[in-house]
Formats: C-alpha cells, structure tokens, sequence
C-alpha cells in the first residue's frame, strides 16, 4: 500500500504533468488535448483525496495574474471552440435543482492549472515550510474550489466524447 508520503510525490508529478498539458495546449490537436486532460483529472482527484492534513501559519501569494490567467483561458477556449460550452445542474445536491446553468471547460482547466501551478511553483522552492503551506493550499481550493471544476469538467468531458465520439 502506497504510503502517504509516497502518494503526495505522485500528486506533485501528476500536477506537473497537468500543468505542462495546459501550458504547451497549443501542441495538442483538440482531440488529443481533451482525451490527454481527460486521463489526468481522475488521477488529480485520486491523489488529492489522499493529501495530508497540514497546519501552517504561512500562505503562498497569488503569483499567477489575471492577465496570466487569461492567456491560458483564451488558448483553452481557441483550442476547445465548440467544444467548450456544456450544460448542468450547478448544485445537484438540493431538492428542487435550480434552472441548468452554462459550464466552460477552458474555464474549468484553467482555474484547475492556476490553483495547482501557484503551488507547484512555491513548491520546488524546496522550504519545507512552504510545502506545508502548499498542501494546506492545495487540499483547501480542492475541498472549496478546483475539485468542483474537476468534477464539472470531467463530466462535460465524458459527454463531449460520448456524443461527439472524438477520434485521433
């Protein structure tokens, strides 16, 4: 059995594994980049189920800017074109669910990739410390933020290869 330890190195290289998918989408045909994105996020949610519970007073800066993450967003949504749009139930939780809502996969992988590469990048500075803050990071925006793009992402995802049946 994987110990903790060993599980949370796996989750660092599947976030850089994630993040240079994101950054290089442009070298990707739009099926590749879906099918490629679409292996990596269940195993972002598996081993982000698995980061440790940490106590830190320090936290890690905004690094990524607006105009940063609006690069990545515009290249997604160039890249994605039709495909980007999907439709759901943004709480399906709740008795009586509200109207559908519009969902963006561009916008859903690049808050993925801002909330992960801001903390890989304090991450290699190496200062345990740091990574302490890092984890509490990254647990908390998966708990509170990135984990819901993921889980709608992947669903639009799972969609748009089902009914588009995307080929290579």
């Amino acid at each position: 059995m994987e110990q903790l330890a060993d599980k949370l190195e796996v989750f660092v290289g599947v976030v850089r594994e994630y993040c240079d998918v994101i950054e290089k989408a442009d070298e990707y045909s739009r099926q590749r980049l879906i099918r490629r994105v679409r292996e990596l996020l269940p195993q972002l949610y598996f081993y982000a189920l698995h980061l440790p519970e940490t106590v830190s007073e320090l936290s890690i800066d905004r690094v990524i800017t607006h105009e940063q993450w609006s690069e990545v967003f515009g290249g997604l949504i160039g890249k994605l074109g039709s495909c980007d749009m999907y439709w759901e139930i943004f709480n399906p939780s709740q008795q009586t669910p509200k109207e559908p809502v519009c969902g963006s996969l561009a916008d859903d992988l690049a808050d993925i990739y801002r909330d992960l590469k801001e903390g890989l990048l304090e991450w290699d500075k190496g200062n345990e410390n740091i990574r302490a803050a890092v984890v509490w990071e990254w647990r908390f925006g998966f708990e509170n933020h990135w984990g819901d793009h993921l889980v709608d992402g992947l669903r639009g995802l799972n969609w748009l290869i089902k009914d588009r049946q995307l080929t290579d």
